[in-house]
């Protein structure tokens, strides 16, 4: 029981493994997507048009633009977390 006290009151050590986790977590699922992005996009090369491209583009832009945020939002939460422990 005093271990999910301690999870749910967000005590310092629980909250940065668990941002670690998710930053984890967030990093495979973009993987993934990423994977099948191109897997989808490898049949379509040869026949394609320059639109279909720049969609993909687009897309594999948009993964990496969120992949940047959410590392941004988990420094600045663990910048809070080791002010706070301090």
């Amino acid at each position: 029981m005093k271990i999910l006290i301690d999870f749910f009151s967000l005590r310092p050590i629980w909250t940065r493994r668990c941002l670690e986790i998710v930053w984890l977590i967030y990093c495979v699922a973009t993987l993934i997507q990423l994977a099948l992005l191109v897997a989808f996009a490898y049949p379509v090369v040869g026949h394609a048009d320059m639109a279909t491209y720049l969609s993909f583009a687009m897309q594999i832009a948009h993964a990496l633009a969120l992949l940047l945020l959410v590392r941004i939002f988990l420094e600045i939460a663990l910048r809070v977390l080791i002010k706070d422990e301090a």
